[in-house]
């Protein structure tokens, strides 16, 4: 597989939040140059909606349907975590955002 300009990858060396570039069929770090291989890089696909939409109970089937073909995630995975965590405080969305990216990530590896 090689990379093209519409594939995201995001660079786990950088502090903040880097997405990383096509580069000779790597993914490249325009910032510290860090390069990962292209081949590892699959389609995420997260299954969101406000509250009560439905997302569960459709999650399974669609997943079921998707496999081999994209990584899929039900987004409360991770909300209702952070939800516990924020306690009476708001969830912190970038946290949650900076969350999806390292499991995208880590589920590339």
């Amino acid at each position: 597989m090689s990379l093209t300009q519409s594939d995201v990858h995001y660079c786990q060396s950088c502090p903040s939040p880097t997405a990383m570039v096509p580069w000779n069929g790597q993914a490249r770090c325009p910032v510290c140059g860090r390069l990962d291989d292209a081949g590892a890089i699959q389609p995420l696909f997260v299954v969101t909606g406000a509250s009560a939409s439905g997302k569960t109970a459709v999650f399974a089937p669609l997943a079921l349907a998707l496999r081999g073909q994209c990584i899929a995630f039900d987004i409360d995975w991770l909300i209702d975590p952070a939800a516990a965590l924020a306690g009476n405080s708001p969830i912190d969305w970038p946290s949650l955002r900076d969350a999806w990216l390292s499991v995208a990530h880590a589920a590339q590896a």
